[in-house]
């Protein structure tokens, strides 16, 4: 074999770069969705100066493989990724060096960052193109390596060939992805290998490609594609077909907390009975986000259950190449993709090695997936194994609640995804230090919050606030699915009643903190205290029955007023005292009845007015004495009848004038009446007057009694009437007739002074008449003027002459 067989060139290289270090031997293995690792054995030859195994580490390598067939090289670029020195040999130093993809820096490049509303395929290129050296292309391909003597290290580059972009673009089944204490390297493949997503790589003229498929078509087709036994470079001594037990049915499920009810199952279903069950599934929605997801792992288990292994001394094979297979059994030929390779060789001459040491020059197994059989040709399907395991947070972290960069300044942030508002926060982890991605983006998703009990339409809730920090879980120890848990003091933030004994819930107002709420529990012993302090109003309502007890006393406070609404009936009860005191003005409205029990004395104070209006009838029942005194005038005033009632004796006592008006008719009704009057009664009618005694009728005069009436006067007695007063009489033209009698004065002097009238039993004598004296007897009910006019006037003006008594022993009547 030529000494070109294998050929290696590095970056830092002194003198010709692809003739510094000789190739001796190769151990290579490729596998799709791995980065490849190609183990070198390398000599610097005298005089190529002995290389420091430092500036080898990170540099850039590319190895050149001579195919015997096309194309005629293949070419393997990467970085050096380890190297040591292995021993002197009598021509040179020999050196072990590993050459990697140079996507395999990322697996020393590890972090803790937050994706929020991206879509997989945002997340992966940010994380790829966060290699200096790494960029994207869309659509390249890479040509064949020319065998250029000059070395350039190759330009890194990925692209995406995937022709089902259904979860790809979509932000909402991956809306919040946590790179959490992982390498880049293991996220991508991660991401990738749970969404089925293979890569492989593709090297040629100065390019190192990373592919980013879902199909056989985004894969490296052979050129020519044919491999057999009896084709020269290209051939493959033995293939053999192989199986695997592995499941037939997939079942993956997931819990969507916003929708608790939906069944999120999503299956993918084969022939069988050996069925995956996977939970949590990775799908935050519904069971269409997840169907792929089964899909694409039962996918996978069918191309491990039916696989293919070759041998032979191939060179131009790679991890995910296509090609055809020639064979003399049709149950083996058909196409297939390259899953696994494993190659080894070594270039005659380099070495200078004892004969049993020396080894073929080149061999190569690989593992193959079949495209169809029995001569159809159909897509592998194939998909990568979930070996990168997603990072689990065991125990609890401490976050801090966060307010969105649009709402700076803000000192309660909460809400929820998709319009559902349930107390949801967003968290800043102490682990996400991307300044930058903070300054513009929410800092999380909404995280929900435990409360100390939730449920359907009850519940509690007390909000983190901004600033607060908190305790945070996460469902199965998934850094994509945190849950706050608890909330936390530290050194900033203090408690309210920091040091001090007491219990307390307190809250402040927002913005700007000017009061608060609080509930204290004071718990020091003796001094037992339960304190509400309500920043501004509170609200109490209960739906059916409140009691409230206080075994000593009770106060409370109202700086302005106080309003009390009973819809019912209301019991107070005053064990001993009870005081009411009004600063200003009382109103109290009554709806119907009213009662007042008073069990010992009352006494009833009104400083200025008062006034009782009451709209039917009023009883006021005194079990014994009543006294009202009243300082200055009563007025009394009844739309109807007053009735007065009085068990015993009636005293009223004025020290001034009474007026009583009556608009109707007044009836007295007692067993005897006393009037007495200190100064002059004047009593006015204007009708008719009515005056019937049942027995004696005394009317004592102590000066003049003046009785006027308009016309007829009628007085009937049952028993006697005494009437004694000094009387001045003066008439004009007098006429008495008396029924059963008849007497007649004549009077001569229209002037009588001292006139004494005398009427005992059915006697009338009238004394002392200045002109002339007549005795007359008549017996009647009356007398009767026939003189006109009939008017009488009399005049008691004191005694003139003589005391007139008139004394009638049966009825009289005056005109």
């Amino acid at each position: 074999m030529a000494l070109a067989d294998f050929s290696f060139a590095w970056e830092a290289a002194q003198g010709p770069a692809w003739a510094h270090l000789q190739v001796g031997r190769i151990r290579g293995r490729e596998a799709v969705s791995e980065p490849y690792r190609y183990e070198l054995t390398l000599i610097a030859k005298t005089p190529a100066p002995e290389v420091e195994i430092d500036d080898l580490i990170g540099k850039r390598a590319s190895l050149r493989i001579a195919t015997q067939s096309n194309p005629a090289r293949k070419v393997v670029h990467g970085i050096l990724v380890e190297a040591e020195e292995l021993f002197e040999a009598p021509d040179g130093m020999v050196y072990r060096v590993v050459l990697m993809p140079p996507w395999a820096r990322s697996m020393h490049r590890r972090k803790c960052r937050i994706f929020l509303d991206k879509t997989l395929r945002e997340i992966v290129n940010a994380v790829l193109s966060g290699d200096p050296l790494m960029s994207l292309a869309a659509g390249a391909e890479v040509e064949d390596d020319d065998g250029s003597p000059m070395f350039s290290p190759a330009q890194e580059i990925f692209t995406w060939r995937v022709k089902d972009t259904s979860r790809l673009d979509d932000k909402r089944v991956r809306s919040y992805v946590v790179q959490y204490n992982e390498s880049d390297f293991d996220f991508v493949s991660r991401l990738l290998e749970e969404e089925g997503l293979s890569y492989h790589f593709e090297n040629g003229d100065e390019k190192c490609l990373l592919v980013i498929t879902d199909n056989d078509g985004g894969r490296s087709r052979l050129s020519p594609d044919a491999l057999g036994a009896a084709i020269p470079g290209r051939n493959v001594k033995s293939h053999k077909l192989g199986a695997r037990l592995r499941p037939n049915g997939i079942i993956l499920d997931d819990y969507n907390w916003k929708k608790p009810k939906l069944d999120m199952a999503a299956k993918a279903a084969g022939a069988g009975d050996l069925v995956e069950y996977g939970y949590p599934g990775g799908y935050p929605d519904a069971p269409d986000q997840g169907k792929p997801l089964a899909t694409a792992r039962l996918e996978r288990y069918g191309v491990e259950a039916r696989y293919a292994v070759g041998e032979g001394s191939v060179r131009v094979l790679s991890a995910a190449s296509v090609f055809k297979l020639h064979h003399d059994d049709s149950e083996h030929e058909g196409e297939y993709v390259v899953t696994e390779l494993e190659v080894k060789g070594e270039q005659q001459g380099v070495l200078s090695l004892p004969s049993g040491e020396k080894e073929a020059p080149w061999e190569a197994r690989f593992e193959l997936a079949r495209r169809g059989s029995g001569g159809s040709v159909e897509d592998s399907r194939f998909r990568p194994a979930i070996r990168t395991r997603k990072p689990r947070i065991r125990g609890t972290h401490t976050a801090v609640v966060t307010a969105d960069p649009s709402a700076g300044g803000a000192e309660i942030n909460v809400g929820g995804p998709d319009g559902i508002s349930i107390g949801c926060v967003r968290l800043r982890f102490r682990w996400d230090t991307e300044k930058a991605r903070l300054a513009k983006e929410p800092s999380s998703t909404w995280v929900r919050v435990s409360q100390i009990f939730a449920g359907a339409g009850e519940g509690a809730v007390w909000h983190p606030r901004v600033g607060d920090e908190v305790l945070v879980d996460f469902e199965e120890g998934d850094p994509d699915r945190p849950i706050v848990v608890g909330r936390v003091y530290n050194g900033a933030n203090l408690p309210a009643r920091n040091g001090a004994p007491d219990s307390s819930m307190k809250s402040l107002s927002t913005p700007g903190g000017g009061t608060y709420n609080e509930i204290m529990f004071g718990d020091t012993a003796g001094g037992e205290l339960l304190h509400y302090f309500a920043g501004k109003d509170q609200t109490t309502d209960v739906a059916n029955y409140r009691r409230e007890s206080v075994v000593t006393n009770a106060t409370m406070t109202v700086g302005a007023n106080n309003t009390e609404t009973v819809g019912a009936n209301r019991t107070e009860t005053v064990g001993a005292n009870d005081v009411l005191t009004v600063g200003s003005n009382q109103a109290v409205f009554i709806g119907a009845n009213a009662s007042l029990t008073i069990g010992g004395n009352f006494d009833h104070t009104v400083g200025a007015n008062e006034v009782n209006t009451v709209g039917g009838s009023q009883k006021i029942e005194v079990a014994s004495n009543l006294t009202e005194t009243v300082g200055s005038v009563v007025l009394e005033a009844y739309g109807a009848s007053r009735k007065i009632t009085v068990g015993g004796a009636v005293t009223e006592d004025f020290g001034a004038a009474m007026t009583v008006s009556v608009g109707g008719n007044v009836n007295e009704t007692c067993a005897s009446h006393t009037l007495d009057v200190s100064a002059a009664r004047l009593m006015v009618i204007g009708g008719n007057y009515k005056n019937e005694i049942g027995g004696n009728n005394t009317e004592n005069v102590g000066a003049v009694s003046f009785l006027a009436s308009g016309g007829p006067q009628t007085i009937k007695v049952s028993g006697a009437i005494l009437r004694q007063a000094p009387i001045h009489l003066t008439v004009s033209g007098y006429e008495e007739d008396i029924k059963g009698g008849f007497a007649e004065a004549k009077l001569t002097d229209s002037s009588n002074t001292g006139i004494s009238l005398s009427a005992i039993a059915e006697t009338r004598g009238i004394t002392g008449l200045s002109n002339s004296t007549e005795v007359f007897k008549g017996i009647d009910k009356g007398y009767k003027n026939k003189q006109e006019p009939t008017a009488i006037k009399l005049w008691a003006v004191g005694m003139v002459s003589s005391g007139v008594d008139l004394q009638a022993g049966g009825p009289q009547t005056d005109a």
